[in-house]
Parts: C-alpha cells; structure tokens; sequence
C-alpha cells in the first residue's frame, strides 16, 4: 500500500530494517502538498539513507512525488521487496533474535 508523509516519516526513523510489498509507494508529500515543514525527523534522517540530493528531490517532491518500492530498494531505503512482507519481518526477526542480545544493543546504539 501507500506509506505516505507522516507514515513515511515513522517508517525511516522507528523502524531499523524496512520490509514492503512490490505495490508500495513511498510519499513524502509535507512540503507540496500539506504547505507544512516535514516532520519526525525526516529531514535528518532521509539525507542518512539516500544522500542530500535525492532527499531533496523526495521531500520537494521533484520530478516525481512517488517513489516505488522498487526503487526505494535500489535507494537503500527498503531492505527488501516481497510478495508477503510479514512472513519476510518475522524470519528476518528470528534470525536477529538468535544474535547476542548486548551484542545487538551496542551495534544499535552505535549505528
């Protein structure tokens, strides 16, 4: 589905690894289309995941005001694209979980 302006903002900042369906849609639409400064940290933290240049073209909505799944993967956005997202979220979860849990903890801290 569509993860749009603030649902957007929430998936870049709470979320450590993002997982979406090939139909997703990604809009960042706070500037052109709701006149507002974007919010939950989306201007510190797009310009971390795709580079100064192509938050900038997101967030101003410049070409496009869409940016697929696809393409969100290829951006580093999304770290993958699949037909069932939450059966892809829960093995990537069991996975992670069978990690040393301080291990974890530090790495995400650091990061």
């Amino acid at each position: 589905g569509h993860c749009v302006g603030g649902g957007a903002g929430i998936a870049i900042g709470a979320a450590d690894l993002r997982i979406a369906a090939p139909d997703t849609i990604l809009r960042f639409n706070f500037v052109k289309e709701l006149g507002i400064h974007p919010g939950m940290a989306t201007t510190s933290l797009l310009p971390k995941l795709v580079g100064g240049a192509f938050a900038t073209q997101m967030l101003l909505q410049v070409p496009h005001k869409d940016v697929s799944s696809t393409r969100a993967r290829e951006l580093g956005i999304l770290l993958d694209v699949v037909e069932d997202p939450f059966s892809k979220a829960m093995s990537v979860a069991t996975e992670l979980a069978a990690a040393n849990p301080v291990a974890m903890s530090s790495l995400l801290k650091t990061l």
